[in-house]
């Protein structure tokens, strides 16, 4: 019995523990057009926040959420050159569909 308590407490750390996995896409998405929106609304500081809160809310983040994830990107370089890189690919999407 005691060793069945101990296995169930095992199990439940390592369920803690796993590291929620990352949605590269729906991240890069939401990074670029946060960043559009930045740029476009520049002078207007309430514009900007609504677009951002719109932006948070079509890809299902929260704000807290969204720059843990951005954050948790920094500490690996090839994470941040696949997420920078497809980043990059989506601005140029983006353009490409606006001609």
């Amino acid at each position: 019995m005691k060793n069945l308590f101990y296995i169930f407490i095992i199990i439940l750390m390592a369920a803690g523990c796993q590291k929620e996995e990352l949605d590269k896409t729906k991240l890069s998405k939401s990074y670029v057009e946060i960043l559009i929106a930045k740029e476009k609304y520049s002078n207007n500081y309430l514009t900007f926040v609504k677009v951002k809160d719109s932006i948070f809310t079509k890809y299902n983040y929260s704000e807290t959420k969204y720059n843990k994830d951005l954050n948790s990107l920094l500490t690996d370089n090839e994470d941040w050159q696949s997420f920078y890189d497809s980043s990059q690919a989506y601005l140029v999407r983006l353009r490409d569909s606006k001609k």
